[in-house]
């Protein structure tokens, strides 16, 4: 195992310095590439939540990031976000941005809220509605956009990239530069979290990705793109349990958003608002728990296939999008293989397609690593090493190599003949008050 975690990103009892709490279960947006199936889990109540931040604030986590579904419509938000800032936290609002009327956006400047990340998905309002699904969107994002920028708050317009965005990288920095906030693009989208690929049928086509990733190395020198094969072999793929942690809302505790696996549950068990740790764990059992301290330890070397990749360099991925994608949390994920290779056409020159040699690499689809560096300019499927440390991992962590079925069961998706639904108070269903939730009949 890697120590390739940043600089003692672990508070006290052993967290990660930021937890990201996910507060509502509902979105009010149809996005086509959302990874998330809604409305199926149910949600904390308000009591819950300040369990949760009592005990983030007993462990040392610093930051605090409330998201989705979509946060803002939770009546009882404001009561959130000032429960947060008494217990110190720096705090960030992930949202669409469609339901930040006034009265939230002072509330957040009350509370001071650090920075608030706001999905807008192109430049043209025709697009970015094609994507949420809701018509008039742009215009109520972007005003919220400038609502929030204006009472002070650090905004970040962030882009998940779609093939239903026209604009260029430089269209999308020019939207924000006018809109007065920082611009982040995100050029990978994931698999739904119930297994469905059906979300990356919207992925950026190759031309998107190539002029993205033209501009991103157009602003940082070479050294800064990308990392030394020897010195990313240590380091951590991702922030899962090493640099962040998750309450999704039911209260479970997850290593991110998107590792279908239950560290612990911290959530009542009654119909008051009293929280208490049930199930397999609580927030601070979990950090102890093996699984915990498996993934927090995680590097690039400990990935078959990946570490022995000519393109490790070029490459960024997702745990859990690995799992959905191939059924191997820990094995080559197609789609960040196939951006990996996009990035090295960008960033050093063109590549020839060779055919593999290796039997068991000729298998293989040939657009998933390992790849192995041919002359100069030739790439070719190489055999995936899996040893005996890998197998030995697999056994210990089932998970790392689930079945499909198992997948499903992991993320706690409720079957929909199973569901059934308490009405939310008000007529427009748009926001809803604490203890209105779904809940779901015995299996």
């Amino acid at each position: 195992m890697g120590a390739g975690f940043e600089l003692s990103q672990k508070a006290s009892g052993g967290l990660p310095l930021t937890a990201q709490i996910l507060v509502s279960d509902v979105c009010n947006h149809a996005c086509q590439h959302c990874y998330q199936v809604h409305g199926q889990k149910g949600e904390m109540s308000l009591g819950e939540i300040e369990g949760v931040l009592e005990e983030l604030q007993h462990l040392g986590v610093l930051i605090v990031s409330f998201s989705g579904g979509e946060a803002t419509l939770r009546h009882d938000l404001p009561e959130i976000l000032r429960a947060a800032r008494r217990r110190g936290f720096a705090i960030i609002l992930q949202s669409n941005g469609y339901a930040l009327g006034d009265a939230l956006v002072e509330v957040m400047a009350e509370v001071g809220v650090w920075r608030a990340r706001i999905s807008v998905y192109s430049d043209v309002a025709a697009e970015h509605d094609a994507v949420t699904r809701v018509p008039g969107s742009f215009a109520r994002t972007t005003g919220a956009i400038h609502r929030l920028v204006g009472r002070g708050i650090g905004v970040v317009m962030v882009v998940p990239l779609t093939r239903l965005c026209s604009a260029p990288a430089s269209r999308l920095e020019a939207l924000a530069a006018s809109l007065g906030c920082a611009l982040e693009v995100e050029s990978g989208i994931t698999a739904k979290e119930d297994g469905s690929l059906a979300s990356l049928a919207v992925e950026p086509t190759r031309e998107q990705l190539e002029g993205y990733l033209r501009a991103v190395a157009a602003r940082a020198a070479r050294g800064e793109a990308v990392r030394g094969r020897e010195e990313k072999l240590g380091e951590a793929p991702c922030g899962a349990c090493s640099s962040s942690i998750t309450v999704h809302a039911d209260g479970s505790v997850r290593p991110c958003t998107h590792i279908p696996l239950e560290l612990g549950r911290r959530r009542a068990t009654g119909e008051g608002d009293e929280a208490e740790a049930v199930g397999a764990a609580g927030i601070a059992a979990a950090a102890q728990g093996e699984a915990f301290q498996f993934l927090s330890q995680v590097s690039w070397a400990d990935l078959h296939g990946c570490r022995d990749c000519a393109l490790l360099s070029w490459c960024s991925r997702c745990h859990g999008s690995a799992a959905f994608e191939s059924g191997d949390l820990l094995g080559p994920q197609p789609s960040a293989c196939a951006r990996a290779m996009i990035r090295y056409e960008v960033e050093v020159g063109p590549l020839e397609r060779l055919p593999a040699v290796d039997a068991e690499a000729a298998r293989r689809d040939a657009g998933v690593g390992p790849f192995e560096q041919v002359g100069e300019g030739g790439l070719r499927p190489a055999r995936d090493v899996l040893t005996a440390e890998d197998e030995a991992r697999a056994q210990q962590f089932p998970w790392v190599r689930p079945s499909r079925a198992r997948l499903k069961e992991m993320v706690g998706i409720i079957p929909a003949e199973r569901l059934v639904r308490r009405e939310p108070r008000g007529a427009a269903a748009m926001m809803y008050a604490p203890g209105e939730r779904w809940r779901h009949e015995g299996r």
